[in-house]
């Protein structure tokens, strides 16, 4: 069923066609030692400060699969030594390339929020 122009309105009465906000964010797969010892694959989405996983690149499109990083996640992203860090060809980072994943400070910039 189509949505009628009411309901269009409802939500968003003076804005159509109108980019709100942009931002850079970093897909990447990152292997990790789970709660029960065994080594898996998850993939990690982070946007500023904002970071979440899911086990598969689908899950990370379903908010039924995709979860907010526990702190530890994000601790051990911030202290992965340079050479544990690659490119997508396998190529090792060199220690320059190799940007830390604390949280920074944003000043007024939005937060990117998955819901």
């Amino acid at each position: 069923m189509p949505i009628t122009e009411t309901q269009k309105t409802k939500f968003h009465p003076t804005s159509r066609n109108k980019v709100l906000a942009a931002a850079d964010v970093k897909i990447q797969q990152v292997q990790l030692i789970d709660k029960r010892g065994q080594v898996r694959s998850v993939v990690v989405w982070r946007c500023g400060t904002d970071m979440f996983y899911a086990n598969t690149m689908d899950g990370m499109f379903d908010n039924a699969q995709r979860k907010t990083a526990p702190t530890w996640l994000v601790e051990a992203m911030g202290s992965l030594e340079a050479d544990k860090q690659f490119n997508f060809d396998g190529t090792t980072k060199s220690a320059t390339e190799a940007k830390p994943y604390l949280p920074v400070d944003e000043g007024d910039a939005p937060d990117f929020v998955q819901g």
